[in-house]
């Protein structure tokens, strides 16, 4: 993200920021002009306007009033060598830094200008919308209901409203990121985040049920691209934990590009941290003989996030002999305070202050993967039915299909299981393997791999049915 350029270096503890966002297209100069006086006429020289610099349209209608009124603007260009998704980012990191009102004049609905309005008003920034079917006058009288103490509606009416009255247009309920207790934990998030990133901690941004941020439309599925590797991606929020970041602008723009959303750490080799996550709703409980204090977090559920130091190596997903205890580690991720847990309503909360220690050896040893058990041969051995029609080695490359399986880091072998299994259905259909040999193998290194019997069928259904070979009669 470039930075902005200024007309002058604003006294921020002083300045009256105005985001002014709209569409390339908007025809009326008159509009941005009445309501910018509007709000010269109330905050005189605080007065600052922010901008994406687009050399047309509102953008450049609002640069103009500037430059004639001498009134200070920050302007933030779109970095387009990240893509084409580097206007929703500008527009994203110009509502993270919060400015204390939003003008968005919309024109045939303008993507653009849509989405930074939307990105504000989810923000909980005060957003007056003007569209080009309105009067001038419209939007002035907007402007000047805004008076000290008053806010925005952003449930339905868009129009300022008195506190003290309410707006009967919309129902009372909870704000994203607002516990039971009516504690507001969205303004605390992008402060937690900051301090873990210097701290050398990646975060990132899920959504509002603990799920992270779905692909974006122009960005494929590592299934469906196997060359597209999310750990390079520049999206934004693609890809879950591989978006994790300890850069403050990426961190400002994720939390303004996902509003209401509950900040998350990665864990693994790439943080240095393993989390020990005990829920006692599944039985879970602290065990003193293997886990000594250290960094703590409550979860929002009522369970323990135990932070540890990587100790290197492979680790597995449970504590083995012991239910309700995960292991977070490479591929994985845990919710951070101060989230909101969306289902209880309570937050995540650090208790105490003890420094993240090392994991001592019997903790470790109890986290690393048991031993796959030695792979059964099928019964009639996976040979080939007709020569295997151009492969020359099927059993070279049978194991090494399985082998990729084997080194697949935690959090990924589902989707590994997925790819290798569309890999032997390809050696199915050139008659290199049978069907049956094919399934049984699949289904035995699926389960060596932790994958729950559920689990091991779906994904060898759907490797089978992408490479439309039947499976019909062979799965048990």
């Amino acid at each position: 993200m470039n930075p902005p350029t200024s007309a002058a270096d604003p006294d921020v503890s002083r300045s009256y920021r105005v985001l002014v966002t709209g569409s390339r297209t908007w025809p009326r100069p008159n509009d941005i002009t009445t309501a910018l006086d509007e709000l010269h006429d109330q905050h005189g020289g605080r007065l600052t306007i922010v901008h994406g610099a687009c050399p047309r349209g509102a953008d450049a209608m609002a640069d103009a009033w500037c430059r004639r009124r001498g009134v200070r603007v920050e302007r933030w260009p779109a970095d387009w060598s990240i893509g084409r998704h580097a206007g929703h980012v500008r527009n994203a990191v110009m509502v993270a830094t919060a400015p204390e009102l939003c003008l968005a004049f919309i024109h045939d609905r303008s993507p653009g200008a849509t989405g930074c309005a939307r990105l504000a008003k989810e923000a909980k920034i005060p957003t007056i919308r003007h569209r080009h079917d309105q009067r001038s006058t419209e939007v002035a009288a907007a402007v000047r209901a805004l008076r000290p103490g008053w806010q925005m509606c952003t449930r339905g009416c868009g129009w300022p409203v008195d506190p003290a009255i309410g707006c009967d247009t919309h129902p009372t309920c909870l704000r994203p990121n607002q516990g039971a207790s009516g504690h507001d934990a969205g303004a605390e998030l992008l402060p937690a985040a900051l301090a873990m990133a210097r701290e050398g901690m990646p975060v990132f941004w899920l959504g509002r049920t603990k799920r992270p941020v779905a692909n974006c439309p122009a960005c494929p599925k590592v299934e469906d691209d196997p060359a597209h590797d999310p750990e390079a991606c520049q999206c934004l929020t693609c890809h879950g934990f591989y978006a994790a970041t300890t850069d403050p602008d990426r961190i400002g723009a994720m939390h303004a590009a996902v509003p209401g959303g509950m900040l998350a750490i990665r864990t693994g080799t790439t943080s240095g941290r393993v989390v020990i996550d005990i829920d006692p709703r599944n039985g879970g409980t602290v065990l003193p003989e293997l886990m000594p204090p250290t960094r703590c977090a409550r979860t929002g559920s009522g369970g323990w996030h135990l932070h540890y130091q990587h100790p290197g190596g492979r680790l597995a997903g449970k504590v083995h002999g012991h239910p309700g205890i995960d292991i977070k580690a490479d591929g994985g991720y845990v919710v951070a305070p101060p989230s909101i847990h969306p289902a209880t309503g309570q937050p995540y909360r650090w208790v105490g202050d003890r420094p993240v220690i090392e994991m001592p050896p019997p903790l470790i040893d109890a986290c690393r993967p048991a031993e796959a058990p030695p792979a059964v041969a099928p019964p009639a051995g996976p040979t080939p039915t007709t020569g295997g029609r151009g492969i020359s080695s099927p059993d070279a490359l049978l194991a090494a299909h399985l082998d990729a399986l084997t080194r697949a880091p935690e959090g990924r072998r589902r989707t590994t299981l997925y790819g290798v299994a569309r890999g032997v259905a390809r050696m199915v259909a050139a008659h290199a393997i049978t069907p049956a040999d094919a399934y049984i193998v699949l289904y035995q290194a699926g389960r060596a791999a932790g994958q729950s019997d559920r689990d091991t069928r779906a994904a060898i259904a759907d490797g089978f049915r992408h490479e439309s070979v039947a499976t019909e009669g062979i799965a048990a």
